[in-house]
């Protein structure tokens, strides 16, 4: 549960290096970022609370992905992508204290609304599609570099 009020939270993504989940709200601007345990999710535990970690200035967010290698995290809303290298420490202090780039997140026939993002495999590009009848899945290429 949240610690102090009720927010609309669209995006969530697990985070391998730590095991815990993020959670990011879909606020006009920007998003606060909360953390919750893997370790009590995943043991059953009832009740857990979302810690608030800091607020970013991606703004709409509507979905997210870690890596698999637990180095970069990908956010889009309708509009654009954010992407952070998190290879600078925790991911509350690359969020809030490193810069991220920005990617496109709409193919040429994709509708307005973008509802979805992910990762491929290898983190050379990333996969997102609207919400409508008959959407494509689009793949963008990235040239992450560490």
């Amino acid at each position: 549960y949240y610690p102090d009020k009720v927010y609309d939270c669209e995006a969530i993504a697990w985070d391998p290096r730590s095991g815990n989940f993020f959670v990011f709200s879909k606020e006009k601007n920007g998003s606060t970022v909360f953390s919750v345990s893997g370790d009590d999710f995943w043991s059953g535990k009832p009740d857990i609370l979302a810690r608030k970690m800091c607020r970013i200035s991606a703004s709409k967010v509507s979905a997210g992905d870690i890596s698999r290698d637990g180095k970069w995290i990908l956010l889009r809303n309708e509009k654009i992508g954010s992407i952070w290298n998190l290879s600078a420490g925790s991911l509350e202090n690359s969020l809030a204290n490193h810069p991220f780039s920005r990617l496109p997140v709409k193919g040429k026939d994709q509708a307005k609304n973008g509802e979805a993002i992910g990762f491929t495999p290898t983190a050379d590009g990333y996969i997102t599609i609207s919400e409508g009848r008959n959407q494509p899945l689009y793949l963008f290429d990235i040239n992450l570099n560490d």
